[in-house]
Order: C-alpha cells, then structure tokens, then sequence
C-alpha cells in the first residue's frame, strides 16, 4: 500500500464566546501500482477531480468539534461512476455521512476507469484523530483484497475458479495488454502479442498456440528488458484464463523466484499469489476428501467423486490422475491388460496437462524410475522458493529430460536474459535453441550444420547425465551386487 501524505491543514475559528483550533490531516492511500492508474485512469483528470475532492474534505471536516478518524473509500468501478463509502470512529451520524458522500459524488467530471476496477483510500485524522483507539469504524468497510478475501471465502471450489478467471480476463490482463500495445515502442513482437488480448483472439486458441508453439512469443521474450516479467506475466495470465491453473502456479513460483524490476509484474505476482494459494487449499482438501472414499473401499464412489469435481477444474492433473488411480482401485482384479489401459489413459491426460506433475504410481523400468525422480525433484525445488533461483539451471535440465520442452525453453530463456553465471561449458544457448527446434518454432537465422553439431552434443550430454545418475548408478550396483539364484545355489 503506497501512502502520499497530501497536506495538513489547520485553521482558526473564532466567535465572540470561544476560541477554538480545528486541525484536520488528510492521506491518500493507493492500494494498486501508479502503473495501473496511469493505464485506466486520464490522470490529468483524475488529478484535478482528487484535489476538488480533497478540498471539500477539508472543508467539512473543519466545521467538526468532535475528534475523529475517518475513512473514504473510493471506489471508481470499470466502466461506471464513482461511489464511495464513509466510515468514522466515533462514527459520524447518518445525516453528516450522507451529506459528504452526496456532495463528493455530486463534483463535476468525476474520473472514470477504462480497463480496470481501481479504488484508493482518503484517511482523515480531525483534531488529532479518535481519542480511543479501541473503538470501531462505522460502519464498517473493506478494503478491495478484504472484499476478495470475503468473497473467496464464501465460494465453493468452482466458483472460485470462476472468480479467478474472471479477474484475470476482466481485470488484469486489459492493464497488461495495454503496456504490451501502447507502451511497448519500438518492441514489435511484444506489440503483435498484445494485439492478441485487444482483439480476444487469446481465448480463440490454445496456450500452447499462443505462448510455447509460438514464434512471436520467444521474440517478444528476448526483446523485453532484462529483469521485466511482463511478456512471462502474460503467459501466466493466459494459462489461468484457459483454467490451467497447475501451470499458472508452476510459472509464478518461478517468477516470483526471480529479481523483478517491473513494479507491475510484481504487484500481479502478489495478486494472484493469494488468489491461486486459497483456491489450491480447497483443491487440497477437496482431494483428500476423494482419498478418504479410496481408504474405506469405496473406489466406484470415490470415481464418481473426482468426476464431479473436474467438471469444476476440467484442467487439474491431480483430479485426473485421482480419478484413475480409483478407477485402477475398482478395477484390480481384471485382466492386466485393462489396468494397463487405465494408466496409459491416465498418463496421456495427466502429462498433456502438466508435463512434470509427478503421479504416485510404481514405476515399471530404470527409464521411468529417472523420470519419476526428475519429476519428484523438479517438484521439491520449486516448492523451496528460497533456493529456485540458484537451481534455474537443475530445473531447465529436469524440464528438458523429461520432454516438457515448454517449460524448459523458458527456463534457459530466463537463465539467459536475466545474466545468471553458469558453467562455461554448458551452451545454454544451444539447449534453448534445442527446445525450439522440437516445438517447431526454432529461429531460422542459424546455419543448419553447426547447430546439428551443438544439438548431437547437447543429446551426448543428457545420456551421460541419466547414466550417471545417482539413482541409476546406485540401480546398477545393486543388480551386480545380488548374486544370481544359480550362483547362490553353487556356493550353498
């Protein structure tokens, strides 16, 4: 919350019974970041509008003998006229309360905001303020994250979701494309993806598409500032719109992991960081409900559970992967052949999901048991935020063994753009070119033959790595170690 001490001013009332000093101090509070005002609001207006709003503050409040500390909310919704809301300690009466609300309502050319809700908070301290610091504000207000935070509260699981998506198509993303189209200058890639949010064509197509399968994407990536998240900010927001929210979550750990010197990028970072953390807590104890029909046996049941539920989070990889595991529960005494079935379903709908989401399943060669260790460990470093930036290099390598190019391209993009010292050896830029070439969206600019030498290179790396695996070296040993049932029989 930004607070601008705006003036103090004091005055002198007097008649020929009393001499009196009034004294009021007024604050401004801005709760979002002066980007978004700037964006939403034509801030030559709003200014002068402020300053008319402000004086008649002052204004009413000197004709106050009580001390108080009072509240105005003012709450200028997208598209629509301004209303604000009054709340005092000791509270103000109804008819002063109405008064001043009238009056500030009433002021010509009030400001409108074009792509976003906005509010900020007038705070006024009349002769020093309450004198009892206990007592309540009446009536009572909340602040824009109080009034999400009820209204996550009172949601059930999808309407939570539908609160998310609609903020973020309807709140932040309009903000985004702005500085993406109209702020972006000389960026042409980054202005070509903005266009993308101005015309809805976002919603028309896959993230997939539109981010990682997109040439546009990678440019705009490369042509932002350093240490600017906005072109990455705008693919987290895609994701949530399209209801990947896994994805989403994965990305702004990464992203809030990382030096951000977009104050914009930063303030959305904390936005959807409490949005998606109450939403995930109810996926979470949704999820452990299902669990508990697994435990009593009732697998049909604990099925048909997990279906109703992705029909609120169709895009969950978790609740897929649940649904499965119930279903192979109720189907373990059929033929192998269908249980096999299940899990190769269930992989195929789980990984085109989330491509690293680690699922609890046994693995069946030294293959999949790296993959699973790579995922497991992916998924650990990432939920130690303290340590993801130093790990950058791990995870783009974790993300590139396991086939998820996506998300590896990004993480070499970032590891390059943001001047991260790595190992002189290592061709990041090679890797993230590797990564391009498999989604089909590599740059052209490069001679064929040299890349082809760095790409087999980069292939040698990878093999020498899984062979020299902890896991798959300690794997071996074990087999040589244990002898073999003849060998036993022979020496027995």
């Amino acid at each position: 919350m930004k607070i601008v001490l705006l003036f103090i001013v004091s005055f002198i009332y007097s008649n020929s019974l009393l001499l009196a000093q009034t004294t009021v101090e007024l604050k401004v509070e801005y709760f979002a970041d002066d980007q978004i005002k700037n964006a939403t609001m034509d801030t030559v207006y709003f200014h002068v509008w402020q300053a008319r709003v402000l004086q008649t503050c002052e204004s009413f409040f000197r004709q106050q003998r009580t001390s108080n500390d009072v509240l105005l909310l003012v709450n200028c919704p997208k598209g629509e006229p301004i209303n604000i809301e009054i709340s005092a300690r000791p509270a103000l009466s109804d008819f002063k309360r109405n008064g001043l609300k009238k009056r500030l309502e009433a002021l010509s050319y009030p400001p409108r905001s074009k792509l976003t809700d906005y509010s900020y908070l007038i705070t006024a301290k009349v002769n020093k303020g309450c004198e009892n610091p206990q007592l309540k504000f009446e009536p009572q207000i909340l602040l824009p994250d109080e009034k999400v935070k009820v209204a996550y509260e009172a949601a059930d699981l999808a309407t939570k979701v539908n609160l998310l998506q609609s903020w973020a198509k309807d709140q932040a993303i309009p903000v985004v494309n702005y500085y993406m189209t109209f702020e972006s200058g000389a960026r042409p890639a980054v202005q070509e993806l903005g266009k993308l949010f101005s015309t809805g064509d976002y919603m028309r197509q896959s993230t997939q598409k539109l981010t990682v399968g997109n040439a546009t994407y990678w440019q705009a990536t490369n042509e932002v500032a350093k240490k600017n998240g906005l072109v990455y900010l705008s693919k987290i927001l895609m994701h949530i719109a399209h209801g990947e929210l896994e994805l989403a979550q994965r990305y702004l750990h990464i992203g809030q992991a990382l030096e951000e010197e977009n104050s914009l990028v930063h303030y959305y970072y904390q936005q959807l960081d409490f949005r998606l953390e109450w939403l995930f807590d109810d996926l979470r104890n949704a999820i452990l409900i299902g669990k508990e029909w697994q435990a009593e046996g009732d697998f049909y049941g604990a099925e048909l559970y997990f279906d109703d539920l992705l029909l609120q989070v169709p895009k969950s990889a978790a609740l897929q992967f649940e649904k499965y595991y119930s279903h192979s529960l109720l189907i373990s005494h059929r033929p192998p052949q269908e249980i096999i079935e299940n899990w190769q379903t269930c992989t195929k709908k789980v990984y085109a999901i989330d491509p690293l989401y680690a699922m609890n399943v046994a693995a069946k060669n030294r293959d999949e048991m790296y993959q699973l260790s790579l995922r497991l460990d992916f998924n650990a470093l990432l939920n130690d935020p303290a340590h993801i930036d130093s790990n950058l290099v791990v995870l783009a390598d974790h993300a590139f063994d396991l086939k998820a190019y996506g998300v590896a391209a990004q993480l070499y993009a970032i590891i390059s753009n943001s001047g991260h010292t790595i190992d002189e050896k290592k061709d990041i830029e090679a890797y993230y070119l590797y990564a391009l070439d498999k989604m089909g969206v590599a740059p052209t600019n490069y001679e064929k033959d040299v890349l082809k030498g760095r790409f087999r290179k980069i292939e040698k790396e990878r093999a020498a790595v899984m062979k020299n695996s902890p896991f798959i070296t300690t794997k071996k040993n074990r087999t040589k170690d244990k002898p073999s049932k003849k060998r036993a029989k022979k020496t027995n």
